[in-house]
């Protein structure tokens, strides 16, 4: 069993953070987990906080399923 925290920033980290949770959601299995989104927000940015309980390497294909669809509709990597 593993344990993953995926932060999301920036002016859509509400919006972006919403469809990864349901992405990550809509592919958990038995044993695994996703935890509900915590959006921590300041005056200069807002983030948004998704905890993951994996079994096994399907988290990892749905998150990079998730962020190569962003990408084609303008997402970039932290730079």
């Amino acid at each position: 069993m593993g344990t993953a925290t995926v932060e999301v920033s920036g002016a859509h980290a509400t919006q972006w953070a919403a469809e990864l949770h349901a992405a990550l959601e809509a592919n958990t299995g038995p044993d695994e987990r996703v935890l509900p989104v915590e959006v921590e927000r300041s005056a200069e940015m807002v983030v948004a906080v998704i905890g993951l309980v994996f079994a096994g390497v399907g988290a990892a294909k749905t998150l990079w399923d998730w962020w190569q669809a962003g990408r084609r509709e303008g997402c970039s990597a932290p730079g």
